[in-house]
């Protein structure tokens, strides 16, 4: 598999206010809420305000952000959207549940495309921010069908 930024600039910017985002989160813990009201889009000539907190809630390891939360002392976080192509990338699809035999069936996929990659400054590490995009895009469950077995 290759990786390769597309251009020199990221194509988008956005900063979340750690300041108003651990308090609201420590407040009521509602991470979606605590994310999209303390989210300030910057840049975005390239990209709809829209589609970068969407980004920003599903592509950012947010786990490990409030895993360390209270260790890191920065007022704020910078997530640049960084454009990229890839080759020879393998993703896994669902493919079928055999409850039956307790087997769940993943096919992989080899892939060419473009996507984008969250540099997250909060993290501080780019080889992090690589493996972030990695671990969200090679098993994207989410959007797929399962087929299940049925047995009669």
């Amino acid at each position: 598999m290759e990786i390769e930024i597309t251009d020199e600039k990221p194509m988008a910017e956005a900063k979340i206010d750690m300041v108003g985002f651990k308090r609201m989160y420590k407040q009521d813990l509602d991470l979606r809420k605590a994310i999209t009201q303390n989210f300030i889009a910057v840049n975005k000539d390239k990209m709809s305000p829209d589609t970068m907190l969407q980004y920003a809630i599903y592509a950012v390891d947010w786990g490990l952000v409030l895993d360390r939360l209270n260790e890191i002392d920065k007022d704020e976080m910078v997530l640049k959207y960084v454009g990229i192509r890839f080759t020879d990338k393998t993703e896994y699809k669902p493919d079928i549940v055999k409850p039956t035999e307790g087997k769940i069936i993943i096919e992989p996929e080899i892939k060419d495309g473009e996507d984008i990659i969250i540099v997250n400054s909060f993290i501080g590490c780019f080889e992090f921010d690589i493996k972030q995009y990695l671990n969200w895009t090679t098993f994207n469950f989410g959007r797929k069908n399962w087929k299940t077995e049925v047995v009669m």
